[in-house]
C-alpha cells in the first residue's frame, strides 16, 4: 500500500475528514494573517536542509516553510520600532547566525508530524549539519526546537499540503498514476509558492476583505486540477473539488493555470523533486 492510499484509507474512517480539513483551513487563515512567505532563496535553503536530513517526502519542505514563515513572524512582532532600520539592523543580526538551525528545527517539527520515518535524532542532525561545517550540541538543537514549538503555541498542522492534495485526488477516485503526480505537482507548486501567490492575488483581484493568501488547501487543489490536466485522465475535477471545497470554479482554474504556467515556465527544478520526477517515470 503505498503513502497516499494509506492516508486516504484511514481519513475514510473519519466521516468527517472533509470537515477537518475545511476547519484547518480557517485555521490556517488566522495563524498566518499578515504573515509573509519565505521569497524563493528561502524557500530553496529550505528545501536543502531537507535534502541533507533526507526530509523529503510527505509535504515536509513546504510544510516547514510554513512553519518557518509563522516562527520569523512571531519573533519579527515581540521587537518594537520594526520599521526602524536599527531595529531592523539588529534583528538581521540576531538572526542571521542562528537561521541554519531554525531551518533544521522547523524541518525537523514539520516531519515528526508528518511521519515518523521522516525524521531523525538531534545526535543524527548534530552530525549532518557539522558535515556543512555548522556546530551545534544536541542540547542546542533540542532547545531550539522547543522554543519554535513554544513560539508557534504547540500547533503544527495535521496535514501537509501534500497530504491534502493526495486525500482530495483519492475523493475524486484518480489513478493512482495520476495521485503521483499530485504529490509531485503539490511539491513544485510549494517549492514556487511565492511567486505562484503574487500571481494568483494578481489574477484573482482579491482584496484585503476578502482573502489575503493563498490557503494551503487551495493550492493543493489547484494542483490537483493542474496534475489532471497534464494527465490522460481528461474528467475535469473543478467542479467536484469546487463542490468540497466550497469555492468558486474560477478560483481553483485560476489556481490550475498559474500553477501550470509556472511549472512549464520554469527550468531550475529542485533536485530532489527532480529525482522524485525519475522514480515516478
Amino acid at each position: 500500500m503505498t503513502d497516499c492510499q494509506g492516508l486516504a484509507t484511514s481519513m475514510f474512517f473519519e466521516s468527517d475528514w472533509l470537515e477537518r480539513l475545511l476547519e484547518d483551513c480557517e485555521r490556517e487563515a488566522i495563524d498566518y494573517r499578515n504573515v509573509k512567505l519565505l521569497k524563493q532563496e528561502g524557500r530553496s535553503a529550505v528545501w536543502n536542509v531537507c535534502v541533507m536530513l533526507g526530509c523529503v517526502s510527505h509535504g515536509v519542505p513546504g510544510q516547514a516553510c510554513r512553519l518557518l514563515e509563522r516562527y520569523l513572524y512571531k519573533f519579527i512582532s515581540t521587537h518594537e520600532n520594526i520599521s526602524d532600520p536599527e531595529t531592523q539592523l539588529v534583528l538581521i543580526e540576531t538572526i542571521m547566525p542562528r537561521l541554519l538551525l531554525m531551518i533544521t528545527c522547523c524541518v525537523q517539527l514539520a516531519a515528526k508530524m508528518s511521519s515518523a520515518d521522516t525524521y531523525n535524532n538531534a545526535s543524527l542532525v548534530r552530525i549532518a549539519l557539522l558535515t556543512k561545517g555548522v556546530s551545534y550540541t544536541a542540547e542546542e538543537i533540542n532547545s531550539t526546537e522547543a522554543e519554535i514549538f513554544k513560539a508557534l503555541d504547540f500547533r503544527v498542522p495535521l496535514w501537509t499540503s501534500v497530504d491534502m492534495g493526495e486525500l482530495l485526488a483519492a475523493e475524486l477516485k484518480l489513478p493512482t498514476q495520476v495521485i503521483k503526480a499530485v504529490t509531485l505537482v503539490v511539491d513544485l507548486a510549494e517549492y514556487y509558492r511565492a511567486d505562484i501567490e503574487q500571481k494568483v492575488l494578481w489574477a484573482a483581484n482579491l482584496s484585503p476583505t476578502t482573502q489575503s493568501s493563498v490557503r494551503s488547501l487551495h493550492l493543493s487543489a489547484g494542483a490537483v486540477a493542474a496534475a489532471v490536466r497534464l494527465s490522460p485522465h481528461r474528467v475535469d475535477p473543478v467542479p467536484t473539488l469546487g463542490r468540497l471545497l466550497r469555492l468558486p470554479h474560477a478560483y481553483i482554474e485560476c489556481l490550475r493555470d498559474v500553477i501550470l504556467k509556472k511549472l512549464l515556465s520554469n527550468h531550475t527544478t529542485p533536485t530532489m523533486l527532480k529525482r522524485k520526477s525519475s522514480l515516478s517515470s
